[in-house]
Order: C-alpha cells, then structure tokens, then sequence
C-alpha cells in the first residue's frame, strides 16, 4: 500500500511482481476474520437472543460498550418493545452507584416518556448480556407487580382514576 501511495499510476502499481498474490493473501486473511467475527457474534445472540434484532454493527457497539450501560440504553428501542431509557441512580441525589461502581437502573421509560420504576433495582455490571438478562428479569417482575396491585385496586377506584394510576401496559 505504500509503493501504491507513492506511485499514482495504476498500471505501474498493479503490474509489479507478487501484488496480485499479495491482495489474495490479504483478502483470505480478511475472509479469515470476518469468519470468526461472525461466529463470536453468533455466540453472543446465542447468550441473549434479543440480539438477533440487531444489526451486527449496532450489536458491537453494544458489546463494545457493555460496561457503560448508560451508552448502551440508546438501543433499547431495538433490544425490547418500547423501552426507550432507563432511569439510574444518580450519585448526586444521594442513592450513588453500587459500592463498585456499577450502574443501578431504578426505573424505565416508555417512547412516550411514560416512566415506571422497577419492583427492585437492576444492576448493570459486567457484560452486555449479562446485565441485559438481569434488566429483561427485572422489567417481567414489575410489569407483574403492577399487574396485580392494579386488579386488586380495580374494583376499589373509580375506572378514570384506576387507568392513570397504572402503566399504560397493563
């Protein structure tokens, strides 16, 4: 590549000996490592499959910045059904971070804006996929704890009441 930058003819460049065997190693090489990239990504989907509604690059990005889940939560929109952001605790409200660090997610938001705080909060360390199972686990047992204090209230609430003190989900 630097005989190619520094000659601009093109027949000059493509005509010396051993280039064209040159390019064919090279694209094996790159073959090679599309082949295990995507097998890696496989590997990953395989762990959450919710990253199978990912395109590949969006998927490493997500993997690439698993450790920063507050980067992460701009693809949650592709990962779950309406969940646009997560709420976390904020250190200067004084809940801080998990003792190491971590991110704790306390509460989720809709597209709308429509926010529901989580029956315990998530921790978000680790890989990706990891934190996003435990986010998946904690979003089916809130939605299941509002689900219930909602039929249990519905009898006692008049029905315009009841229906804006509860998710729109449920």
């Amino acid at each position: 590549m630097t005989e190619v930058v520094k000659n601009s003819n093109v027949v000059e460049v493509t005509n010396q000996p051993g280039f064209q065997e040159s390019l064919e190693t090279l694209q094996q090489r790159l073959l090679l490592c599309e082949k295990a990239l995507s097998e890696y990504l496989e590997i990953k989907r395989l762990t959450f499959p919710r990253f199978y509604f990912v395109s590949s690059s969006d998927l490493l990005e997500i993997i690439s910045k698993g450790a920063q889940p507050r980067q992460v939560t701009r693809h949650l929109l592709k990962l779950f059904d309406n969940i646009a952001d997560l709420r976390f605790k904020d250190s200067e409200k004084g809940g801080g971070p998990a003792e190491d660090g971590a991110a704790v997610a306390i509460g989720m938001y809709s597209r709308e804006r429509e926010y529901v705080s989580f029956s315990e909060p998530c921790v978000c360390e680790g890989q990706a996929e990891c934190w996003l199972s435990a986010l998946e686990t904690t979003m089916r047992s809130t939605v299941q704890r509002e689900i219930q204090e909602a039929v249990a209230a519905y009898e006692d609430k008049p029905r315009d009441q009841w229906l804006f003190d509860y998710p729109a989900q449920v």
